[in-house]
């Protein structure tokens, strides 16, 4: 009798573990958690459903020095743009990219006249950044001046 039931148990334990190896694929975990009030996209829709992006993956990850940066996904989630709004106004518009979510460390970097920013999967092992002038902002999020 025990084993009869040891082969449901043992099927919900290994989709229970497939599901966790899948949300953490993709090196953003934000992405994969309930979307909040704050995750709302600030900025005009059409700019995600330009590049592809679906609104409802928009994700704040940090603000930092009066700038707020938002990740989001395609709905594939094979791709993520990471994009910063100035806080007060972000109506103003957004700088940004986008890139792959595959296995490497950097899914993209930008440049702008402010400095570079870079949106990194949170498992990436980056050496001697720090070193380079960038800084750690948020467990994906690396900034540097000029």
């Amino acid at each position: 009798m025990r084993i009869r039931f040891l082969g449901p148990a043992l099927l919900l334990g290994m989709s229970v573990a497939m599901l966790a190896a899948c949300a953490s694929g993709s090196g953003i975990p934000a992405i994969h958690q309930q979307a909040q009030e704050e995750d709302r996209w600030p900025g005009d829709q059409a700019l995600l459903s330009d590049s592809g992006m679906a609104v409802d993956t928009s994700r704040l990850l940090a603000s930092h020095n009066d700038l707020d940066y938002y990740v989001a996904t395609s709905e594939d989630q094979k791709m993520a743009c990471l994009f910063k709004f100035d806080h007060a106004d972000p109506s103003e518009g957004a700088m940004g990219g986008c890139g792959g979510l595959g296995g490497t460390d950097f899914i993209v970097e930008f440049s702008t006249p402010e400095g570079h920013t870079a949106l990194v999967r949170n498992d990436a092992e980056i050496r001697n950044y720090e070193s380079k002038g960038w800084q750690q902002i948020h467990e994906n999020i690396f900034i540097r001046g000029p």
